[in-house]
């Protein structure tokens, strides 16, 4: 979901992005030594999602994930927006920190505004300024609102995917089991609708486990085109608001009965190789320290994806 907390306006923020400023020379942090993977595990990069502390500030996210073992990362918009307008950083700034902790960008989540009627908080000029200025690859994009009009929006998904080709980027459509685009196949069929060389899909386990199930239409995905993998658990009865449950109350990889470890597994036999990481908040995180919160997802996510 895209993020709040924006310190300016879009034209002032545009603006803002385009200032330049250095940053102090900082001792470089040694990052904890985590043993590789098993050569079935679809993780690619193990990425720190930036939905699991969402009001911590941006220093803080990537020393501790660099610490915490994570290799890669995503961002919200309102993280950015404080970062350049409260911490008195620019993007030169930001990426600077994320080479010298040994980090990448991955995506920049996420963007609504290409389905008719949206209102996005953040135009995707921003999106794709911030994304190519800190190395990243690839721009999150999920259904805006309204009904969903699987050729109409196969249109918008390929314009959208054209415009982030003039930036060299790739975009991931995510479906969202509380939105209009809510399950894998809607999702992929628009994905292949577009047939664009750099539109794919990202992988939600709990919006796959609150919408169809379907792993027969999980299967169908290209395994090239699933671009993000994001993991996390809950019970197996779905709660009455899936928006609340999904901002609130997800539980760690392999601590519910989503099966993810069964997820996991099933994506592998599919050969898919992705950006995979945690995707869950609770409250409690935000008053614990952020390297406490992050080794406790790795943890827990390099548990389910040793299957």
């Amino acid at each position: 979901m895209e993020g709040g907390d924006a310190p300016a306006g879009a034209a002032q923020m545009i603006s803002c992005l385009r200032r330049r400023r250095s940053d102090p020379e900082r001792p470089t942090l040694e990052r904890n030594r985590v043993p590789a993977l098993p050569a079935l595990s679809i993780a690619e990069r193990l990425t720190f999602m930036a939905g699991c502390l969402p009001r911590t500030p941006f220093r803080d996210l990537v020393e501790a994930a660099a610490q915490a073992g994570f290799d890669s990362m995503t961002l919200w918009p309102n993280v950015w927006r404080h970062a350049l307008g409260k911490e008195g950083l620019t993007l030169a700034d930001m990426r600077a920190m994320l080479e010298h902790n040994g980090l990448v960008l991955t995506d920049v989540d996420s963007y609504g505004g290409w389905t008719p009627g949206a209102a996005p908080k953040v135009p995707v000029e921003e999106f794709f300024e911030v994304c190519t200025a800190l190395g990243g690859s690839t721009l999150i994009a999920v259904h805006g609102g309204g009904a969903l009009d699987v050729h109409r929006e196969t249109e918008g998904f390929a314009r959208l995917c054209d415009q982030a080709a003039t930036h060299g980027l790739r975009v991931a459509l995510e479906f969202v089991g509380f939105s209009p685009l809510c399950d894998v196949a809607s999702a992929w069929k628009i994905v292949t609708g577009a047939d664009r060389p750099n539109g794919g899909i990202t992988l939600d386990v709990a919006h796959h486990m609150r919408s169809t199930r379907d792993d027969a239409a999980l299967r169908a995905v290209d395994p090239a085109k699933a671009y993000t993998v994001q993991l996390c658990d809950g019970p197996d009865r779905a709660p009455a608001d899936l928006s609340d449950e999904a901002r609130y109350h997800r539980a760690l990889p392999g601590t519910g009965d989503f099966n993810v470890r069964g997820f996991v597994r099933t994506l592998a036999a599919m050969g898919v190789r992705a950006s995979v990481g945690p995707e869950l908040y609770q409250s409690s995180f935000q008053s614990r320290p952020p390297l406490d919160v992050m080794r406790e997802l790795m943890s827990a996510t390099r548990k389910v994806l040793e299957v």
